[in-house]
């Protein structure tokens, strides 16, 4: 199918181009139109922005912990 779109016999359906560009965190217009993409910071920024408070918190309290202590907290988290 990709094949076929990269030699330009068929195009794809809108639904398949938000898709990928969700896949690949972009907006269609960079699949598009080829504009330049985001740069992973961007990407990123704009992730920690539509999260609350306490989400961003408890990430940022995460990335300080050592792998076992992350290990130990999913062992917790997943227990139902």
């Amino acid at each position: 199918m990709i094949g076929y779109w990269e030699k330009g016999t068929n195009e794809p359906r809108m639904g398949k181009v938000q898709m990928i560009a969700n896949v690949l965190g972009v907006d269609t217009d960079e699949l598009l139109f080829q504009s330049p993409p985001r740069s992973t910071a961007e990407n990123i920024n704009t992730f920690f922005e539509d999260l609350s408070d306490n989400k961003r918190k408890l990430i940022e309290e995460v990335m300080q912990m050592d792998e076992d202590t992350v290990e130990l907290y999913l062992k917790l988290i997943s227990r139902k």
